[in-house]
């Protein structure tokens, strides 16, 4: 009896007739669609980077002299200005 007869969605139509009467009803359709205008980062040349150092893994001999490792990102920052920080920033996105 139940099944022959859609309750559900009269009840809901009456609900919506009586308490949205008049007023507009939207909703937004999302798909995954591919966006043209979708950013992508900026490809550093290889030119810009500096060349580092290669040398074999693992402890030094004895008579090889090893540079001191670069301070890392947050290991400057830690000793930098708030300002100097923010200007070192990557700004330029495409």
């Amino acid at each position: 009896m139940f099944c022959s007869r859609p309750l559900m969605t009269e009840n809901l139509n009456n609900m919506i007739e009586d308490h949205r009467k008049g007023t507009l009803i939207g909703h937004i359709n999302c798909d995954s669609t591919a966006i043209p205008a979708r950013e992508t980062p900026v490809n550093k040349d290889a030119d810009e980077k500096p060349q580092k150092v290669e040398h074999k893994k693992g402890h030094p001999r004895k008579d090889e002299v090893r540079p001191p490792k670069e301070p890392t990102t947050l290991e400057l920052q830690a000793v930098q200005s708030a300002r100097n920080s923010l200007s070192k920033l990557q700004k330029n996105f495409a």
